[in-house]
């Protein structure tokens, strides 16, 4: 990404030619384009609230049941493995999230 403007950093700052691409490298040495985009608009000011917005059938759910909700989705059977897998993942999770382990709750 790239960026130029007046850097005056008052109300009537510019931003011009922002731009961005993310290219994959082929075996032959080309380049394959996977993604290009450019900045066509830009607002000061706060977010659009809804942006934020979750709405209402989101929940958060433990990674063990999402996990879970996959492998059904995909037809595989749950087993004692995939249980433990969960369990493992519940701990990595609260543990980045610096909350109770899942027993502890």
């Amino acid at each position: 990404m790239a960026a130029e403007g007046n850097g005056g950093g008052n109300s009537d700052s510019r931003v011009q030619g922002v731009a961005g691409q993310n290219a994959t490298l082929q075996s032959d040495g080309s380049r394959r384009n996977d993604f290009e985009g450019k900045l066509v608009s830009f607002t000061l000011g706060e977010p659009d609230v809804r942006l934020f917005d979750l709405g209402v059938s989101y929940a958060e759910i433990k990674p063990s049941e999402l996990l879970r909700r996959q492998m059904e989705a995909a037809g595989v059977h749950w087993n004692p493995e995939l249980a433990k897998e969960g369990v493992r993942e519940d701990k990595r999770y609260a543990a980045a999230c610096q909350m109770p382990e899942p027993s502890q709750q």
